[in-house]
């Protein structure tokens, strides 16, 4: 979404090119993509879009030992989300 600690140097002209569905999976704590710009340049893509957002993440889903859990469980909570998403474009 922007280069880290540039939050004002948005990389998001491409969006609102895409017509295909989209699952976007982020966390929270990616340094290049906060929550707020993303959701705001989301306004203007005309597509199915799909946020999951990984509570406690990192730009490579890795989370704190604090948090309780281990980057393993975060990439289980990212491919079960990726699961039901094509289970629900497929209508099943």
């Amino acid at each position: 979404m922007h280069p880290a600690g540039k939050p004002e140097q948005l990389r998001d002209a491409h969006l609102s090119a895409i017509r295909v569905p989209v699952l976007c999976v982020n966390g929270t704590r990616d340094a290049l993509c906060r929550r707020d710009l993303m959701e705001t340049a989301l306004k203007s893509v005309k597509t199915r879009w799909d946020m999951r957002w990984i509570d406690g993440a990192d730009h490579g889903f890795h989370v704190l030992k604090s948090s309780g859990r281990t980057d393993s469980d975060v990439l289980d909570e990212i491919g079960d989300a990726t699961q039901r998403w094509v289970a629900l474009l497929q209508g099943t």
